[in-house]
């Protein structure tokens, strides 16, 4: 990770990618294999665990939501309260936060 320009180096299997920290709006993981995806809906697949980059990124604001995925802070938009706590990025896709990390994000928005 490059901390000067606040970018995240991503090296896949055949290429490497620069992408902005602020750009990418979640990750989720199937295994050992993570997947990146960006405000502009592309995606990166890399052969790291998420905990990994839960360890890397949680300083710069990602926050682990649920059993397989974190979540950029910064390309949250909507936080829905109930039965399922549930948020809405940038990109509009819906994440449902597990109840054992909900006050994380009712202390973000200091609910």
């Amino acid at each position: 990770m490059s901390k000067k320009n606040k970018k995240v180096v991503l090296k896949e299997k055949h290429k490497i990618k620069l992408v902005d920290m602020e750009n990418i709006t979640h990750l989720t993981c199937d295994g050992n294999v993570t997947t990146i995806y960006t405000v502009e809906n592309r995606t990166s697949n890399i052969s790291k665990p998420l905990k990994y980059f839960e360890t890397e990124l949680s300083e710069k604001g990602f926050v682990r939501a649920n059993h397989n995925t974190i979540v950029n802070c910064k390309n949250i938009m909507d936080y829905i309260k109930g039965h399922y706590n549930t948020i809405i990025l940038t990109n509009n896709v819906k994440i449902k936060i597990s109840r054992r990390k909900v006050h994380l994000f009712k202390d973000f928005f200091n609910n």
